[in-house]
């Protein structure tokens, strides 16, 4: 009850307190976010607590915001950053208090009615609970009209909630659901009792849930709360938060879920635009210190054609170095372009040790000079975790940017970033009950900042709040960190404190067996050469068609040249020995995509290879052809051919 009632109010929690003689102890405390009270907690009466008021007065109690009245500075409450509250009392069927239900808040709030009503109706059944455990046993047995109605009172809660509630079978099957958890899922009562459910869970999101579910059988964990998609009876798919428990008999054998299914779809919708949005915004802070960093390279690579022009003798390594260079500045651009790439976020397997060495390569030109930044990434290259690069490299960068911005005005500045790998102990599993496996990899982000306090750390993860002034920040860095953990199956701890700086620890599930890495040598040391097969080239930019001739010339080829992709189809249907063509993808008149359909169509056996300077993932995604990306190594394009003639 008091879950549905901090859902329902919207006040972080929802409490029923229990008074004896001289203290008040948190009875039941609310699973919300936010919620500071523990159950079991307690404290000395008559030391200003909202609670005092109403058992003194046995009346309600509002408090709209305990900062703006004086006779509420001493509020132990308040210290906890609980500044809201509303309260009524519960009472024994004597008239002796048992205690309150009541709901805090952090931040101001109107009462709803809504929210009064189901308050004061929740009281109703608590209180039949209390006049029957009063009774002897013998009154117990003249009680079944009363039981009846907290029974009735307890149905009303569970058909009128504003949120999904269901029974579940321990078989997965729908034992009971509430009009709401109907409309989320498009489903009458009746078609869901024929349901499992498996049946209406997205299959990306099915084992988990059944991992979850298990852990609550075994009594692993007391309750488990995850975001998942349901299928709705349209076929369309509807996101929802669930958290589910589990419900035991006096034999304490398990009897059946209880689920209460929140819809997030809109929420889920939001989300992914601000995260869109937010990455702009990152990417013009890094667009800025990649620009500098690109220039130094340009400069480098000049200052290196012009000294292989001068010094004869030794322009081998003036070359190299400038190649070196350009793929190089090559990388950063990838780079860039996979920060700001819209689209599916599939997983693959990420070996962070290397991974993260680029990441903070491509940073570290952000980072302010005197700032003291220490990266150490330890020397296991198979770390492995299954994650989108794009992703990780999202929540590593937030993370970094927050803690620069916490040390701007501290002396001697330090900002460290450590990874590691641990062992799930049992604390830490109570903690995060959606975390299955025991071998985690830690990434740990540390400052010696400005800290927070404990009211601050209960928001930071919320959309829009934010603790940097007006115009500073967007409030989105960290609600979106929190939710790209939470895609990736990982867990983040967050400690500070004013003053003594500020530490995350993000954790993802390692991938058990790591994933060899191809042996094969990429340094482009071997470049085969050609047999004098004939390679049409086709690019719209004169200086790329010549030099890529020229170069294909030198590893033995003969080269048809071509501007776009009519001209290509006419060259090629006049010169019937072409080998190959190799041919840009975007192009005036006619690109890459449209000229292999049409060579397709002359030729069924026409041999091409795609090249290209953007980011052409959805340009070439409906035909299966190879792509070299530009600026293309001679061995890499030496090994594509011969690959392609070979195979």
């Amino acid at each position: 009850m008091t879950d549905i009632l901090a859902r329902v109010s919207g006040f972080s929690a929802a409490l029923i307190m229990r008074t004896e003689t001289e203290e008040i102890e948190i009875f039941v405390s609310s699973r919300s976010h936010g919620n500071p009270y523990q159950q079991g907690e307690r404290a000395k009466l008559n030391t200003g607590l909202y609670c005092e008021t109403v058992m003194k007065t046995r009346m309600p109690l509002y408090v709209p915001n305990a900062l703006k009245d004086p006779a509420w500075r001493n509020n132990p409450d308040i210290h906890l950053g609980m500044i809201c509250y509303f309260g009524i009392p519960l009472c024994w069927p004597d008239g002796s208090l048992f205690g309150t239900i009541c709901a805090l808040d952090s931040q101001e709030k109107v009462l709803a009615r809504d929210s009064e009503e189901l308050m004061v109706l929740m009281r109703e059944v608590i209180e039949a609970d209390l006049e029957r455990l009063a009774r002897s046993s013998e009154e117990a047995k003249q009680s079944t009209a009363t039981l009846h109605e907290a029974e009735g009172r307890y149905s009303a809660i569970f058909h009128q909630a504003a949120i999904g509630i269901a029974c579940v079978g321990l078989d997965g099957r729908w034992l009971e659901v509430n009009d709401r958890l109907c409309e989320i899922t498009g489903y009458s009562r009746e078609e869901m009792k024929e349901r499992t459910f498996q049946a209406i869970t997205h299959d990306e999101d099915l084992q988990k849930d059944l991992n979850l579910a298990d852990r609550l059988l075994s009594g692993d964990i007391p309750t488990y709360t995850m975001e998942k998609r349901y299928w709705h009876k349209q076929g369309h798919v509807v996101w929802i938060l669930l958290t589910g428990s589990l419900v035991r008999d006096s034999d304490e054998q398990p009897s059946y879920y209880v689920a209460v299914v929140e819809d997030i779809t809109e929420k889920k919708f939001l989300q992914h635009e601000v995260e869109q949005a937010q990455k702009l915004e990152a990417m013009g802070r890094l667009v800025g210190g990649i620009a500098h960093e690109f220039n130094n390279k340009l400069s480098a690579i000049t200052g290196n054609l012009f000294l292989a022009t001068r010094r004869p003798e030794t322009y081998q390594a003036y070359v190299k170095d400038a190649e070196k260079l350009c793929f190089q500045a090559s990388e950063m651009i990838d780079s860039l372009l996979a920060y700001a790439r819209k689209g599916p976020t599939e997983k693959g397997v990420v070996s962070l040790r290397p991974f993260l060495k680029e990441v903070f390569k491509s940073f570290q030109v952000v980072v302010p000079e005197n700032i003291d930044m220490k990266v150490e990434l330890g020397s296991n290259n198979l770390m492995q975790v299954r994650g989108n690069a794009t992703q990780l490299q999202q929540i590593v960068v937030n993370l970094i940017n927050n803690a620069i911005y916490a040390v701007q005005t501290v002396k001697n500045p330090r900002v460290s970033v450590k990874l590691t790998s641990c062992n799930a102990d049992a604390k830490f599993m109570m903690r995060h009950s959606m975390i299955t496996a025991k071998r985690l990899t830690r990434i740990v982000v540390e400052d010696n900042g400005v800290g927070m306090t404990s009211a601050q750390l209960g928001k930071i993860f919320d959309p829009f709040y934010t603790t940097k002034p007006v115009g500073k920040g967007t409030g989105l860095g960290l609600a979106i960190v929190a939710s790209l953990v939470e895609q990736h199956g990982g867990a983040i701890d967050v400690e500070s404190s004013p003053g003594c700086g500020t530490r995350f620890e993000v954790y993802f599930p390692l991938v058990e067996q790591p994933e060899a890495r191809d042996a094969r040598a990429a340094d482009g040391q071997h470049i085969a050469t050609g047999k004098g097969q004939t390679i049409l080239v086709v690019d719209d930019n004169e200086s790329v068609l010549h030099i890529t001739g020229e170069v294909l010339e030198t590893l033995g080829y003969d080269v048809l040249v071509a501007r776009e992709g009519r001209e290509a189809l006419k060259v090629f249907e006049a010169n019937k020995q072409i080998s190959c063509v190799l041919t840009d993808v975007v192009m005036p008149v006619m690109g890459g995509v449209e000229l292999f359909r049409r060579l397709k169509a002359i030729d069924t056996a026409a041999k091409v290879l795609f090249m290209t300077g953007h980011d052409a993932g959805d340009d070439v995604a409906s035909v299966d052809v190879p792509v070299l990306l530009k600026p293309i190594a001679v061995a890499d394009l030496s090994a594509a051919l011969q690959q392609m003639f070979e195979g």
